[in-house]
């Protein structure tokens, strides 16, 4: 038994050993051409892989060979070789492709052509080699003949998904409107690949509504809906007015929608949400209004008078001058809200709101007080949420000349929300309690934890402090100027105007060269705008203007300072134009810039 095993073991060592060795030296030889050409030894290369490929005609060596004689140029040598492995191996009519582009580089582009619509016929008999065909077609960037093949792929295999490939060629071929087309029909298809057609079509608009894409891309999805509304081509219409922030047609278009098959509360309130980040504004309002007016018992309803009355609060914020009948009216609108929905976590912002203005604008801390105390002593409500009112409750008795009553009020807020932007902001209110004493070192350490901030506002605010305090202190050893400063700023937190502008006068006439000089000019124009003296304001941001020009990181706040003083209160058209345009032109990188221009447009337009 033994014996015969031996027997058996040199019978399959003599069988396989000389082609394990055969093997070995294709591959060493393989190894070997791949060098040559990697040194460009074309020639070399091409004598070598003659030599194997007759041992071993596969696809391995056929390709490498064939590229050899192309760079070459032996195009008569190639055309054999590809016709031969096109024999040999079952006439795939992928191969035929190979054979074509030799001929159109030989400068045969009738007989290449001939080749490539041959492949084509071929795999209308035979399908089954129709995507590989498409394929190759592509890779050689021969579109049209790629296109044909697709097709027939396309329509033998409907289960496969060609639409991608299919869409890019048309791309490739300059049309457009059959690429959105392809791309339609593969979302009537398939809504699955939402995403994938918005980042395909996104290569191709832009932000302007006038561009040709964009106008073919609209009438396209538009044309399609009329033929068949889907939800999907809907959504594909709505993101395009988002890509142009055309949010008034996407909120209109979405409207419409739900008056036909309802059920678009949800993208109604987004897109009104999106609007409101953009500061569209008034667009905003007619999705909210829509979704309160269309029925009490909806989901969004609460929700939409809450973000109506969020719009008034930022339109009133935004205001660069506020008078008493805007004091008035967003008062009166807070409290509105309050009465029609009630004290709950939901209205916690409309009740912080209305105490700030109450307190800071109104000039009334003890009913802002009689608001915020009963609310925050309410166990019933979210600890986060009454955070906020507790702060607030703080800078009200800041105002009042409560430092440490505050600092209380910061610190509970700091200890019970460490590591949330809630517990970031009330350090920040406790830092700044810290400057207004004088006490900058301390705050500088603090700060430069802060400015790592999640929170974009608590961070910027830090920076921003940190700055003023770098910036000033290293100019005066002493300290004075910065502590007198930071008084003064702190008066102006508690409405004692006279006591700032003192302050102000007093650092002025002691450090007239002193870096805070233009900040103390702004400070001083945004008492005389609370004072209601314009003329005065002007003054002061006239001087800034002449006296530092853009030299001055106040530039442009003075510019657009002026403006809506000219604008808005003394009713000077020329010469809020003027302010504005100074910072069109002069100001490419204003955070005023859009506000600017959409301000000079109106007032050209009037």
């Amino acid at each position: 038994m033994l014996y015969l095993k031996i027997i058996y073991c040199f019978f399959l060592i003599t069988i396989f050993a000389p082609k394990a060795g055969y093997s070995q030296k294709i591959n060493t030889d393989l190894i070997k051409a791949k060098k040559l050409v990697a040194e460009n030894k074309y020639e070399e290369a091409i004598s070598l892989y003659q030599k194997i490929y007759k041992k071993e005609k596969t696809s391995k060596i056929y390709k490498p060979y064939l590229e050899c004689l192309k760079k070459k140029y032996d195009y008569e040598k190639a055309i054999k070789l590809a016709k031969s492995h096109y024999n040999r191996y079952g006439k795939n009519p992928s191969l035929l492709i190979d054979l074509g582009e030799i001929y159109i580089l030989k400068g045969d582009e009738m007989s290449g052509e001939k080749v490539f619509q041959k492949s084509i016929d071929e795999i209308k008999l035979n399908p089954k080699f129709s995507g590989t065909v498409a394929s190759n077609f592509y890779s050689k960037k021969q579109y049209e003949f790629s296109l044909k093949a697709y097709l027939i792929a396309k329509e033998n295999f409907p289960n496969q998904n060609y639409s991608f490939q299919i869409s890019n060629i048309y791309s490739n071929l300059g049309q457009i409107k059959n690429m959105y087309l392809e791309l339609i029909e593969l979302l009537y298809r398939s809504p699955g690949y939402m995403q994938n057609c918005k980042s395909r079509i996104g290569r191709t608009i832009n932000d302007d509504p006038e561009n040709e894409n964009n106008i073919i891309l609209k009438k396209s999805i538009i044309k399609e809906l009329q033929k068949k509304e889907t939800e999907i081509l809907n959504d594909l219409l709505i993101w395009v007015y988002l890509q142009e922030k055309n949010f008034e047609k996407a909120i209109q278009n979405t409207i419409s929608i739900d008056k036909r098959i309802d059920y678009q509360e949800n993208k109604i309130f987004e897109l009104g949400e999106i609007a409101i980040s953009n500061k569209e504004f008034e667009i905003a309002k007619k999705a909210f209004n829509y979704l309160v007016n269309k029925t009490k018992n909806g989901i969004y309803y609460e929700e939409s008078i809450l973000q109506l009355n969020n719009i008034k609060n930022l339109q009133f914020n935004s205001l660069p001058i506020k008078l008493n009948s805007d004091i008035k009216k967003i008062i009166d609108d807070n409290e509105k809200v309050i009465e029609q929905l009630g004290v709950k976590n939901e209205t916690i912002t409309v009740i912080k709101n209305l105490a700030n203005i109450i307190a800071f604008y109104e000039m009334n801390s003890e009913k802002a007080k009689k608001i915020l105390i009963p609310i925050i002593e309410n166990k019933n409500l979210n600890e986060k949420k009454v955070a906020t009112l507790k702060m607030e409750l703080g800078d009200i008795l800041l105002s009042e000349g409560k430092k440490w009553d505050a600092i209380l009020y910061y610190s509970q807020v700091e200890k019970k929300f460490k590591n949330d932007i809630v517990g970031q902001e009330a350090k920040f209110k406790k830092i700044k309690v810290d400057y207004y004493n004088g006490n900058f070192n301390w705050a500088q350490t603090q700060l430069d934890v802060l400015k790592k901030s999640t929170s974009k506002l608590v961070s910027n605010n830090s920076i921003q402090l940190s700055l003023l305090i770098t910036d000033n202190l290293n100019l005066d050893t002493t300290k004075t100027a910065l502590e007198k400063f930071a008084k003064g700023e702190l008066y102006i937190f508690q409405n004692n105007y006279n006591k700032a502008n003192s302050i102000f006068e007093d650092i002025e006439n002691t450090f007239p060269d002193h870096s805070l000089i233009d900040e103390i000019l702004f400070k001083k124009a945004e008492i005389e705008i609370k004072e209601k003296n314009y003329e005065k304001a002007l003054k002061f941001l006239e001087e800034i203007i002449e006296k530092y020009g853009d030299e001055s990181i106040l530039y442009d706040d003075a510019l657009f300072k002026q403006a809506c003083i000219f604008g808005d209160i003394l009713n000077k058209k020329d010469n809020a134009m003027e302010k504005y345009e100074a910072i069109l032109v002069e100001q490419p990188g204003s955070i005023f810039l859009a506000e600017s221009r959409k301000r000079y447009r109106k007032l050209r337009n009037k």
